[in-house]
């Protein structure tokens, strides 16, 4: 089964809210897509705020779909939310004060 009924597709996101190592007062946001990482797919993006992390995350989502679909890729169903991985496994990034998790969307055309 692929995620594209009543033309929408949408997965769940991860994004991990880190300071900055050296500028204080300075995040940065990092969003993942853990079931198409889990998929090899290079789902993962980041923003200098929310706004900004959600426009990052919906352009690398419709990058992935778009890549997918021109190799004959299925995409996975998603998961929900409350079952979602949060691990990052970035080792050499700051550890995150912030958690969030949430579905990103995008309109199949």
């Amino acid at each position: 089964m692929n995620n594209e009924t009543n033309h929408t597709i949408k997965y769940p996101a991860t994004m991990h809210y880190e300071w900055h190592p050296t500028k204080e007062g300075v995040y940065a946001i990092h969003v993942r897509f853990p079931d198409l990482l889990a998929i090899g797919l290079h789902a993962s993006t980041v923003g200098n705020d929310p706004e900004d992390a959600i426009v990052a995350a919906k352009e690398i989502l419709e990058i992935m779909v778009d890549y997918a679909r021109e190799r004959g890729i299925s995409l996975p169903k998603p998961t929900p939310l409350e079952k979602l991985s949060i691990n990052r496994s970035f080792d050499d990034l700051p550890e995150p004060f912030r958690i969030v998790s949430e579905y990103i969307a995008l309109d199949n055309e």
